[in-house]
């Protein structure tokens, strides 16, 4: 039996759409949330990248532990995150950031009437309505996914955090591993009840 190949979808756009994003993402979208978006954001960003994170939560456990702290981490991926999006609630939480009325229904617009259809070989699926889930592909869709978990530190209590993209780091450093230990449960727990999935 041949193996088969299964990779994320990927949205393709028209070049109009492709001027729009930019326009909506680079002169409104991303001016009106740069200061609105977590210090614990950092994925998606022209100042941060994958390796700027590890040697910040390096530099600072290697710092805590110089201290003869106790340093605990616990780190959490959102289980299909980009996938599982839902529209509904983003464009909640953009009504509670205060965007227009008018960006509202442009990002409404966005993601309705949304179609997907798989291809392999000669045999293509008929078309399915998408219902959840960020456009793969799209400028846009970091910038929404930024904004859609920005208010996740809100639920760590006596921790730091950082993100990148759909994987989080929540780290304490205490004089004792039992308190390190307590404080990493307890927000374990809470990261669970808001669907977070935790990796031992």
């Amino acid at each position: 039996m041949a193996a088969v190949s299964v990779k994320r979808s990927i949205t393709v756009l028209p070049c109009v759409d492709k001027v729009y994003e930019v326009l909506l993402l680079g002169q409104q979208v991303s001016r009106f949330m740069d200061d609105r978006l977590s210090d614990a954001i950092t994925a998606y960003s022209a100042k941060n990248s994958c390796e700027t994170t590890l040697i910040r939560l390096t530099k600072t456990w290697r710092a805590d532990l110089d201290s003869k702290k106790v340093v605990g981490v616990l780190s959490s991926d959102m289980s299909k995150a980009f996938d599982s999006l839902s529209p509904q609630l983003l464009i909640n939480k953009l009504q509670a950031y205060k965007f227009s009325e008018k960006a509202m229904q442009l990002i409404r617009s966005y993601f309705s009437g949304r179609e997907n259809r798989v291809s392999v070989g000669s045999v293509i699926s008929d078309w399915v309505e998408v219902k959840r889930g960020c456009p793969q592909g799209s400028m846009f869709g970091p910038l929404i996914w930024n904004t859609f978990q920005n208010d996740m530190p809100n639920i760590i209590s006596d921790a730091s955090v950082l993100m990148y993209a759909d994987d989080h780091q929540v780290f304490v450093a205490k004089e004792s591993a039992k308190s390190v230990e307590k404080i990493l449960v307890d927000n374990g727990e809470r990261m669970t009840k808001n669907g977070i999935k935790i990796i031992f």
